[in-house]
């Protein structure tokens, strides 16, 4: 008889005990998959929601710093309406960004 054979005989003797050691062992192995892969999931979600904070914040001061080069431009205006125009962008500024108090 081959190895096979031996194999297969003891397998047919004992099958009532290994099938269910051999499915709670499966659904362990699926369930620590499944586990593995939200963790995954969480992590990742966590990580682009950084990243857009990052970028959003980025673009804000972006946005500031232009503002008010343009507002400091606005400044040096011969136009009186220009110049307004400077100092209400400069105080919006000072209202919107925290950093520059």
């Amino acid at each position: 008889m081959s190895w096979f054979g031996a194999a297969w005989q003891w397998y047919s003797a004992n099958a009532t005990l290994i099938n269910p050691i051999a499915t709670f062992v499966g659904a362990l192995g699926a369930f620590a998959t499944a586990a593995t892969l939200a963790w995954a999931g969480v992590q990742n979600a966590r990580t682009a929601a950084r990243r857009h904070e990052e970028q959003t914040n980025a673009d804000r001061q972006r946005r500031i710093t232009e503002s008010f080069s343009k507002a400091t431009e606005q400044l040096a205006s011969e136009k009186i309406e220009a110049r307004l125009g400077g100092i209400y962008t400069l105080e919006r500024i000072s209202r919107e960004s925290s950093d520059d108090y």
